[in-house]
């Protein structure tokens, strides 16, 4: 699982069960390569226009985070 939130939420997201804390290393690392190497992506709701930038990538794969399925939280836990 890969967790995109803050600098002050990625302790409780590594709690919560987060691999990969993600960053702008990560996003543009999915962008260049297109490499997928987490099943599930959760996000904070700040960390979505970034996220944007993927979408493409991560959409058809079932992976952009939504509301509707819990993916998009202010809380990692």
């Amino acid at each position: 699982m890969i967790a995109f939130v803050g600098a002050n939420h990625e302790a409780d997201a590594k709690a919560a069960g987060a691999d990969i804390i993600g960053t702008a290393e990560v996003i543009q690392q999915l962008k260049t390569t297109g490499k997928i190497d987490f099943d599930v992506l959760v996000s904070e709701p700040s960390m979505m226009p970034k996220l944007a930038k993927v979408a493409k990538i991560l959409g058809p794969r079932g992976l952009m985070p939504n509301p509707k399925n819990g993916t998009i939280s202010d809380k990692p836990k």
